[in-house]
Protein backbone atom coordinates (compact mmCIF):
# COMPACT_ATOMS: atom_id res chain seq x y z
CA UNK A 1 0.00 0.00 0.00
CA UNK A 2 2.50 2.40 0.76
CA UNK A 3 4.23 1.63 -2.71
CA UNK A 4 0.95 2.44 -3.94
CA UNK A 5 0.44 5.63 -2.44
CA UNK A 6 3.97 7.02 -3.58
CA UNK A 7 3.28 5.77 -7.12
CA UNK A 8 -0.16 7.69 -6.69
CA UNK A 9 1.14 11.23 -5.63
CA UNK A 10 4.35 11.36 -7.88
CA UNK A 11 1.54 10.50 -11.11
CA UNK A 12 -0.88 13.47 -9.53
CA UNK A 13 1.95 15.78 -9.41
CA UNK A 14 3.34 15.00 -12.99
CA UNK A 15 -0.10 15.30 -14.10
CA UNK A 16 0.17 18.93 -12.83
CA UNK A 17 2.81 19.74 -13.98
CA UNK A 18 2.56 18.47 -17.62
CA UNK A 19 -1.12 20.51 -17.74
CA UNK A 20 0.53 23.94 -16.48
CA UNK A 21 3.04 22.99 -19.18
CA UNK A 22 0.19 22.22 -22.18
CA UNK A 23 -1.97 25.26 -20.52
CA UNK A 24 0.83 27.68 -20.30
CA UNK A 25 2.20 26.87 -23.73
CA UNK A 26 -1.07 27.00 -25.55
CA UNK A 27 -1.50 30.13 -28.06
CA UNK A 28 -4.27 32.37 -27.52
CA UNK A 29 -5.51 36.26 -28.96
CA UNK A 30 -5.87 39.21 -26.77
CA UNK A 31 -6.10 42.76 -27.61
CA UNK A 32 -3.92 45.63 -26.23
CA UNK A 33 -3.75 49.44 -26.54
CA UNK A 34 -0.63 50.81 -27.45
CA UNK A 35 -0.53 54.64 -27.41
CA UNK A 36 1.64 56.65 -29.77
CA UNK A 37 3.99 59.27 -29.92
CA UNK A 38 5.22 61.21 -32.45
CA UNK A 39 8.33 62.61 -33.30
CA UNK A 40 10.58 63.65 -35.96
CA UNK A 41 7.99 66.11 -37.79
CA UNK A 42 9.61 68.69 -39.83
CA UNK A 43 10.46 72.12 -38.87
CA UNK A 44 8.18 74.54 -40.20
CA UNK A 45 5.11 71.62 -40.51
CA UNK A 46 2.25 71.23 -38.20
CA UNK A 47 -0.75 68.74 -38.36
CA UNK A 48 -3.54 69.93 -38.76
CA UNK A 49 -6.20 66.52 -37.78
CA UNK A 50 -5.67 63.07 -38.50
CA UNK A 51 -3.17 61.76 -35.43
CA UNK A 52 -4.85 59.37 -32.94
CA UNK A 53 -3.46 58.96 -29.41
CA UNK A 54 -3.61 55.24 -29.53
CA UNK A 55 -4.20 51.97 -31.76
CA UNK A 56 -5.42 48.62 -30.63
CA UNK A 57 -3.45 45.76 -31.35
CA UNK A 58 -4.46 42.30 -31.40
CA UNK A 59 -1.27 39.74 -30.24
CA UNK A 60 -1.13 35.81 -30.32
CA UNK A 61 1.36 34.57 -27.29
CA UNK A 62 0.93 32.07 -24.36
CA UNK A 63 -1.63 32.65 -21.50
CA UNK A 64 1.21 33.04 -19.02
CA UNK A 65 2.97 35.73 -21.44
CA UNK A 66 -0.34 37.47 -22.40
CA UNK A 67 -0.91 37.36 -18.59
CA UNK A 68 2.29 39.31 -17.70
CA UNK A 69 1.20 42.28 -20.33
CA UNK A 70 -1.65 43.13 -18.31
CA UNK A 71 -1.99 46.54 -16.74
CA UNK A 72 1.47 47.39 -18.73
CA UNK A 73 1.53 50.79 -20.30
CA UNK A 74 2.91 50.32 -23.78
CA UNK A 75 3.77 52.74 -26.10
CA UNK A 76 5.80 53.15 -29.30
CA UNK A 77 6.87 56.39 -31.84
CA UNK A 78 5.75 56.88 -35.04
CA UNK A 79 8.28 58.68 -37.30
CA UNK A 80 6.79 61.72 -39.17
CA UNK A 81 10.60 62.83 -40.98
CA UNK A 82 9.37 61.65 -44.25
CA UNK A 83 5.60 63.86 -44.62
CA UNK A 84 4.78 66.99 -46.34
CA UNK A 85 2.47 69.45 -46.44
CA UNK A 86 -0.80 67.99 -47.53
CA UNK A 87 -2.67 64.41 -47.38
CA UNK A 88 0.37 62.05 -46.12
CA UNK A 89 -0.75 58.19 -45.45
CA UNK A 90 1.64 56.70 -42.37
CA UNK A 91 1.56 52.63 -42.04
CA UNK A 92 2.14 51.68 -38.45
CA UNK A 93 4.85 49.15 -38.88
CA UNK A 94 4.11 46.26 -36.57
CA UNK A 95 7.70 45.27 -36.33
CA UNK A 96 8.32 48.79 -34.56
CA UNK A 97 5.88 48.05 -31.71
CA UNK A 98 6.95 47.32 -27.77
CA UNK A 99 6.76 43.52 -27.87
CA UNK A 100 9.17 41.02 -26.72
CA UNK A 101 9.35 37.84 -29.02
CA UNK A 102 7.26 35.56 -28.21
CA UNK A 103 4.29 37.88 -28.38
CA UNK A 104 2.86 37.34 -31.93
CA UNK A 105 1.01 40.48 -33.74
CA UNK A 106 -2.02 38.93 -35.67
CA UNK A 107 -3.71 42.89 -36.30
CA UNK A 108 -3.56 46.74 -35.87
CA UNK A 109 -6.31 49.27 -35.50
CA UNK A 110 -5.78 51.59 -37.40
CA UNK A 111 -2.90 50.34 -39.69
CA UNK A 112 -2.72 53.39 -41.43
CA UNK A 113 -3.33 57.20 -40.08
CA UNK A 114 -3.88 59.58 -42.68
CA UNK A 115 -2.36 62.84 -41.67
CA UNK A 116 -2.86 66.83 -43.09
CA UNK A 117 -0.23 68.56 -42.48
CA UNK A 118 0.09 72.27 -43.53
CA UNK A 119 3.15 74.71 -43.14
CA UNK A 120 3.90 77.01 -40.08
CA UNK A 121 3.05 80.49 -40.65
CA UNK A 122 2.52 84.20 -38.34
CA UNK A 123 0.44 86.59 -38.63
CA UNK A 124 -0.21 90.11 -36.73
CA UNK A 125 -3.74 90.06 -35.90
CA UNK A 126 -5.74 93.12 -34.29
CA UNK A 127 -7.50 92.58 -30.62
CA UNK A 128 -11.22 93.75 -30.51
CA UNK A 129 -12.97 93.90 -27.54
CA UNK A 130 -17.06 94.12 -27.58
CA UNK A 131 -19.77 94.31 -24.26
CA UNK A 132 -22.31 91.07 -24.12
CA UNK A 133 -24.76 92.83 -22.11
CA UNK A 134 -26.89 96.03 -22.95
CA UNK A 135 -25.64 99.07 -21.30
CA UNK A 136 -28.49 101.20 -18.68
CA UNK A 137 -30.11 104.02 -20.80
CA UNK A 138 -27.24 107.11 -21.45
CA UNK A 139 -24.32 104.70 -20.19
CA UNK A 140 -21.63 104.53 -22.31
CA UNK A 141 -18.25 102.28 -22.04
CA UNK A 142 -14.76 103.55 -23.53
CA UNK A 143 -12.59 100.36 -23.89
CA UNK A 144 -8.72 100.28 -23.87
CA UNK A 145 -6.65 96.99 -24.61
CA UNK A 146 -2.80 96.14 -24.25
CA UNK A 147 -1.78 95.03 -26.74
CA UNK A 148 -4.25 96.12 -29.53
CA UNK A 149 -2.28 93.69 -31.77
CA UNK A 150 -0.91 90.27 -31.32
CA UNK A 151 1.19 88.15 -33.59
CA UNK A 152 0.08 84.55 -33.70
CA UNK A 153 1.45 80.92 -34.98
CA UNK A 154 -0.32 78.38 -36.67
CA UNK A 155 -1.28 76.34 -40.32
CA UNK A 156 -1.41 78.54 -43.04
CA UNK A 157 -4.58 78.06 -44.21
CA UNK A 158 -6.15 78.67 -40.94
CA UNK A 159 -4.52 81.51 -40.30
CA UNK A 160 -5.23 83.12 -44.30
CA UNK A 161 -9.18 83.07 -42.83
CA UNK A 162 -8.42 84.91 -39.63
CA UNK A 163 -9.24 88.62 -39.43
CA UNK A 164 -8.67 89.33 -35.70
CA UNK A 165 -9.51 88.39 -32.47
CA UNK A 166 -12.32 89.37 -30.35
CA UNK A 167 -12.70 89.47 -26.32
CA UNK A 168 -16.31 89.46 -25.32
CA UNK A 169 -16.79 91.39 -22.11
CA UNK A 170 -19.58 90.93 -19.21
CA UNK A 171 -20.83 94.64 -18.36
CA UNK A 172 -20.50 94.37 -14.09
CA UNK A 173 -23.34 93.61 -11.69
CA UNK A 174 -23.89 96.45 -10.52
CA UNK A 175 -23.31 98.73 -13.46
CA UNK A 176 -20.35 101.01 -11.63
CA UNK A 177 -19.49 104.55 -13.28
CA UNK A 178 -15.46 104.58 -13.88
CA UNK A 179 -12.75 102.36 -14.57
CA UNK A 180 -12.86 98.38 -14.26
CA UNK A 181 -9.94 96.76 -15.10
CA UNK A 182 -9.72 92.74 -16.70
CA UNK A 183 -7.53 90.59 -18.01
CA UNK A 184 -8.62 87.96 -20.63
CA UNK A 185 -7.22 85.03 -22.34
CA UNK A 186 -7.21 85.22 -26.32
CA UNK A 187 -9.80 83.16 -27.75
CA UNK A 188 -7.55 80.99 -30.36
CA UNK A 189 -8.49 77.95 -32.61
CA UNK A 190 -7.06 74.73 -31.97
CA UNK A 191 -3.44 74.51 -33.25
CA UNK A 192 -2.98 77.99 -33.00
CA UNK A 193 -0.57 80.12 -30.41
CA UNK A 194 -0.34 83.79 -29.75
CA UNK A 195 2.30 86.20 -28.26
CA UNK A 196 1.47 87.00 -25.45
CA UNK A 197 -1.84 85.16 -24.90
CA UNK A 198 -3.79 87.31 -22.69
CA UNK A 199 -4.70 91.02 -23.27
CA UNK A 200 -5.17 93.63 -20.78
CA UNK A 201 -8.36 95.53 -20.77
CA UNK A 202 -9.28 98.62 -19.26
CA UNK A 203 -13.11 99.39 -19.38
CA UNK A 204 -14.62 103.02 -18.52
CA UNK A 205 -18.04 103.34 -17.79
CA UNK A 206 -19.54 107.08 -18.07
CA UNK A 207 -22.77 108.28 -19.03
CA UNK A 208 -23.66 109.86 -22.57
CA UNK A 209 -24.94 113.67 -22.36
CA UNK A 210 -26.13 116.56 -23.83
CA UNK A 211 -25.23 120.48 -22.87
CA UNK A 212 -28.03 122.39 -21.93
CA UNK A 213 -28.89 125.96 -20.73
CA UNK A 214 -31.92 126.25 -18.55
CA UNK A 215 -32.45 129.98 -16.74
CA UNK A 216 -33.22 129.99 -13.18
CA UNK A 217 -34.27 132.50 -10.76
CA UNK A 218 -31.88 132.55 -7.83
CA UNK A 219 -33.45 131.53 -4.06
CA UNK A 220 -32.37 133.10 -1.06
CA UNK A 221 -33.32 132.05 2.41
CA UNK A 222 -33.82 134.97 4.78
CA UNK A 223 -36.07 135.47 7.63
CA UNK A 224 -39.96 136.54 6.93
CA UNK A 225 -39.70 139.85 8.64
CA UNK A 226 -36.44 140.76 6.38
CA UNK A 227 -37.43 142.01 2.62
CA UNK A 228 -34.64 140.25 0.24
CA UNK A 229 -33.41 141.69 -3.14
CA UNK A 230 -31.33 139.67 -5.69
CA UNK A 231 -30.09 141.51 -8.85
CA UNK A 232 -29.79 139.73 -11.03
CA UNK A 233 -32.55 137.60 -9.88
CA UNK A 234 -32.14 135.03 -12.47
CA UNK A 235 -28.86 133.10 -14.10
CA UNK A 236 -28.40 131.03 -16.98
CA UNK A 237 -27.14 127.74 -16.12
CA UNK A 238 -24.83 125.48 -18.72
CA UNK A 239 -25.16 121.79 -17.44
CA UNK A 240 -24.59 118.30 -19.15
CA UNK A 241 -27.54 115.89 -18.40
CA UNK A 242 -28.16 112.37 -19.89
CA UNK A 243 -29.42 112.86 -22.96
CA UNK A 244 -33.08 110.73 -22.07
CA UNK A 245 -33.19 113.63 -19.58
CA UNK A 246 -31.89 116.47 -21.16
CA UNK A 247 -35.53 117.34 -23.64
CA UNK A 248 -37.04 118.12 -20.33
CA UNK A 249 -34.42 119.94 -18.88
CA UNK A 250 -36.75 123.51 -18.68
CA UNK A 251 -39.20 121.97 -16.17
CA UNK A 252 -36.67 119.73 -14.45
CA UNK A 253 -37.37 120.79 -10.61
CA UNK A 254 -34.14 119.13 -9.57
CA UNK A 255 -31.99 122.14 -11.42
CA UNK A 256 -32.05 124.47 -8.71
CA UNK A 257 -30.16 127.97 -7.91
CA UNK A 258 -29.84 129.43 -5.00
CA UNK A 259 -27.63 131.35 -2.62
CA UNK A 260 -26.13 130.63 1.39
CA UNK A 261 -26.51 133.63 3.68
CA UNK A 262 -23.54 133.11 6.53
CA UNK A 263 -25.02 136.20 7.80
CA UNK A 264 -28.79 138.11 8.32
CA UNK A 265 -27.52 141.05 9.61
CA UNK A 266 -29.38 143.70 7.04
CA UNK A 267 -27.15 144.99 4.22
CA UNK A 268 -25.79 144.38 0.72
CA UNK A 269 -23.88 140.83 0.00
CA UNK A 270 -22.08 139.81 -3.10
CA UNK A 271 -22.71 135.71 -3.19
CA UNK A 272 -21.59 133.49 -5.49
CA UNK A 273 -24.63 131.13 -7.14
CA UNK A 274 -24.72 127.66 -5.98
CA UNK A 275 -26.54 124.59 -8.01
CA UNK A 276 -28.49 121.70 -7.44
CA UNK A 277 -28.74 119.25 -9.90
CA UNK A 278 -30.32 115.80 -10.60
CA UNK A 279 -28.46 112.26 -10.40
CA UNK A 280 -26.33 111.64 -13.47
CA UNK A 281 -26.12 115.89 -14.45
CA UNK A 282 -22.89 117.78 -14.51
CA UNK A 283 -22.67 121.55 -14.20
CA UNK A 284 -20.43 123.17 -16.83
CA UNK A 285 -21.28 127.13 -15.84
CA UNK A 286 -23.57 129.61 -14.29
CA UNK A 287 -24.11 132.93 -15.79
CA UNK A 288 -23.21 135.05 -13.85
CA UNK A 289 -21.64 133.58 -11.29
CA UNK A 290 -22.01 135.64 -8.29
CA UNK A 291 -25.35 137.78 -7.63
CA UNK A 292 -25.56 140.31 -4.88
CA UNK A 293 -28.26 140.04 -2.67
CA UNK A 294 -29.69 143.11 -0.11
CA UNK A 295 -31.83 142.72 2.95
CA UNK A 296 -33.83 145.19 4.05
CA UNK A 297 -36.58 146.11 7.17
CA UNK A 298 -39.76 144.86 6.11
Amino acid sequence: MTVRWKEFTAAFLMAIVLWYSVSGSEKIESQVEVRVDYRGLPEGLVVRSGQVNKVSVRVRASAGTLRSLSGRDFAFYLDLSAVHKGENTVAINPAYLPFRSGIEVMDVTPARIFLDVDSLSKKILPIKARITDELPDDYVAQISLNPEEVTVTGPTDQLEHMKGLRVNLPVPDPVRLGEERFTRLLPLPDGVSADPSEVKILLNIGIKRKLVKVSRTVQVEAPPEVGKFVRPDKVLIAVAMPESQAGKAGSNKGIRAFVQLARRDLGSYTLPVQVDLPPGAELVEVSPPEVTVMLEQK
